[in-house]
């Protein structure tokens, strides 16, 4: 917090001085202009006029002299009086003299109250300002003598910051006025500029405390630190052992100085820990974070992790790879935290899946090889046999296992118990369908094998003709189906965009909202999820798409209700087609009247 007399808002417009000047009563030459102080209202800085107070300036002591002529001169654009002006210094350079002023009262400085006038050796004023206060402000706070010691103030900047300080640095105090807040004005009073070192918190704290009131105005931490910064890239496998390797950032991995803070890598996997020095420090980092925790399994070995120096200010890069740790671990956290933001994408409310969820991998125990499984709290995957390949390097098997939390964490927070097993196993192949953009499901499933696959959801399975019963497994190809077609119609008729957000959107919300226990509920509350006015009699924005998908696999379509009516006299069946028949029929809309010149009928 910076008190009001250190402000100065460089976003104030510039503006022509010499009709402000007038006002005023200087006589100020055209070509001046620059910015007012928005808090005193002196002018802040002017430059661009036409002014030469000598033929030439000689030295320090002449530049002195010329500079307070004219900043006096100026005082109704400066708000300089003799009384209040103090010479601060005068500085040279390049052909030029800077003399500054500081305004004083009563032998206490104002704080960041000063002026200036830049001369050049010729003695052209180039420019000219000031952060006076008006002298018919400054009277009162003459008699306003300071209230609290400089010991007093001491004790209340280490009070309010709970300090511990630095026993070998003694505390540093001065007294300044400045403007601070008195009701609805901001008035001239005493402030205690107390200065400490502190060990606990950290910094060289400089702290504005009110010596009438004890008030804390100002606080900030005067070291300028050097952040440790970097990036953390793995090594991670698309389409799993049957895929390429790419170096992508690794997100939301924590990062840690030791002794030190922490911080998460962003979604391009740079990270900035935030730092109190320079000198080189130890930093570590495993494959953790918010949402994934990869651990092995027991006699494989210690975790993935990186244990290094690190330089403050020079970025470091840290790679999760072939040296450091297993592909598993590596697929594991990284597509564990692809999924994870692919749905906090659809559904920022989905704050249930906001927790670490423990990544296993390389497991050889219980139901492996060749298998993995949620267990409402971790993701499970086996290890390769000659056999089978590791599941845990499979990119739709690791989606798949997710896809257990998504409908695990949809359900409860709805207060609903899932029990179809067709559901649960055939959504988590619908989100591992969308993120690899593929119907394959287990792809490369058996080791050396790249066309072996687990299940497609391109098919042409029907409900419930096709139902086979047990784990589920089979039975929600059915349902994946659906949401496949449904999507890839949707791709042929709108834009990727659009078409991902729909199909992505309604399916989540086909489930969030209607918390189905059965396949065809799944499939009605889809055109719920779609339909935009509160009917479907109507159908719904992308009722052709999901009726063809449905119809598709053996579901029915919401029939809607009739938009025009006829009903007529009941008539006999005849195989005379030279006889007329009489029919009388009455023609209703539902929607608006009918113009009887529009009617045509054909038979």
């Amino acid at each position: 917090v910076t008190l009001p007399g250190l402000r100065f808002d460089s976003g104030v417009p510039v503006r022509e001085i010499r009709e402000l000047a007038a006002r005023r009563g200087v006589g100020l030459a055209a070509g001046w202009q620059g910015r007012v102080d928005p808090v005193t209202g002196a002018v802040r800085m002017a430059w661009g006029g036409d002014r030469v107070l000598a033929p030439a300036v000689a030295d320090a002591r002449e530049a002195e002299r010329l500079g307070r002529d004219f900043i006096l001169e100026q005082a109704p654009l400066l708000y300089t009086d003799p009384a209040h002006t103090v010479l601060q210094t005068v500085r040279r350079g390049r052909g030029k003299y800077v003399v500054r002023f500081r305004q004083e009262i009563g032998g206490v400085p104002v704080l960041g109250a000063q002026a200036f006038v830049l001369i050049h050796d010729n003695g052209r004023v180039a420019a000219f300002g000031s952060s006076f206060h008006r002298a018919d402000e400054v009277g009162p706070a003459v008699a306003k003598p300071a209230v609290l010691t400089h010991t007093d103030a001491v004790r209340t900047a280490t009070d309010h910051l709970r300090a511990r300080r630095d026993p070998a640095r003694p505390a540093t105090t001065e007294l300044f006025l400045t403007p601070v807040p008195r009701g609805e004005d901001l008035v001239l009073a005493p402030v205690w500029m107390v200065r400490f070192s502190a060990e606990e918190p950290f910094g060289s704290w400089r702290t504005f405390v009110d010596a009438e009131t004890g008030q804390i105005h100002g606080l900030e931490d005067e070291n300028r630190y050097v952040d440790v910064i970097g990036n953390i890239s793995v090594s991670a496998e698309t389409f799993g052992t049957c895929g390429s390797v790419f170096n992508l950032p690794a997100r939301h991995v924590e990062i840690q100085v030791l002794t030190g803070n922490s911080a998460l890598t962003g979604s391009d996997g740079t990270f900035t820990v935030p730092h109190a020095g320079a000198l080189p420090v130890i930093v570590t980092a495993e494959l953790r974070g918010p949402y994934a925790d990869v651990d092995r399994a027991p006699g494989l070995g210690p975790d993935a992790s990186f244990l290094g120096p690190a330089t403050p200010g020079l970025p470091l890069g840290i790679s999760f790879g072939p040296a450091n740790s297993r592909a598993d671990e590596r697929n594991g956290y990284y597509l564990t935290n692809v999924i994870h933001d692919f749905m906090k994408a659809i559904d920022p409310t989905l704050t249930e899946l906001d927790v670490p969820f423990k990544v296993n991998v390389g497991r050889v125990d219980v139901i492996c090889p060749g298998n993995a499984w949620f267990d409402g709290a971790a993701l499970n995957f086996c290890d390769s046999t000659s056999v089978f390949s590791n599941t845990g390097r499979s990119e739709t098997i690791i989606y798949h296992e997710y896809g257990h939390a998504v409908t695990a964490a949809v359900y409860q927070r709805n207060g609903v118990t899932i029990s179809s097993p067709a559901l649960d196993e055939g959504n988590s192949d619908v989100v591992a369908n969308y993120l690899r953009r593929s119907p394959i499901v287990g792809e490369g499933y058996f080791r050396d094998d790249c066309s072996s696959f687990l299940r497609d959801s391109d098919n042409q399975l029907q409900w419930p003709d096709d139902l086979q019963g047990g784990s589920g497994h089979s039975d929600g190809r059915i349902i994946a189906g659906f949401h496949w077609d449904m999507w890839q119609s949707l791709l042929q008729g709108r834009p990727t965009a659009e078409a991902d957000s729909i199909a992505w959107h309604t399916w989540h919300e086909a489930r969030d909202l209607g918390v189905p226990l059965d396949l065809p509920e799944q499939v009605l509350w889809t055109f719920f999820a779609d339909d935009d006015d509160g009917t479907l009699s109507n159908g719904t924005p992308n009722f052709v798409h999901i009726c063809q998908a449905a119809l598709n696999h053996g579901f029915e379509c919401p029939e809607g209700t009739p938009q025009v009516v006829v009903t007529h006299n009941r008539v006999n069946h005849t195989v005379d087609g030279t006889t007329p028949v009489e029919i009388r029929a009455t023609v209703e809309s539902a929607i608006d009247a009918i113009d009887p010149a529009t009617i045509v009928t054909e038979y």
